[in-house]
């Protein structure tokens, strides 16, 4: 298999981001908050799958910034949904909505491969 390190590297990359969402998804589903939790693993789930369908492999000339920006907005909207569930929502008050400033990083390897593709890199 060519290229198995790139490849690689998307996949665990991805998982790793993920990671956390069946962690909190599985402690909401023990407190007996069973939306939250289901949603949760159900986003965890839609993740997965939009790992392996938008590999940058199989869209060689899609800029990978438009592949990691699908997977930041999967995770964007896991973090407000799980925190929407999590104590009965008190922490999205809006005083606290500052804490998404922590997911930014999220967004350095849409900057740093910008308008890249798949075949820029790998040929």
């Amino acid at each position: 298999m060519e290229h198995r390190g790139a490849r690689a590297g998307w996949i665990l990359g991805g998982v790793g981001a993920l990671v956390w969402i069946p962690v909190l998804a599985g402690v909401l589903l023990a407190k007996g908050n069973t939306i939250g939790g289901v949603l949760g693993l159900g986003l965890f789930v839609i993740g997965i799958l939009y790992l392996l369908v938008f590999a940058p492999w199989r869209h060689g000339s899609m800029p990978f910034r438009r592949l990691y920006l699908g997977l930041v907005l999967i995770i964007l909207v896991a973090a407000v949904v799980l925190l929407a569930f999590w104590e009965g929502g008190r922490y999205l008050d809006m005083r606290k909505a500052f804490y998404l400033v922590y997911f930014l990083p999220l967004l350095i390897p849409v900057f740093t491969f910008g308008k890249k593709t798949w075949k820029d890199l790998h040929g």
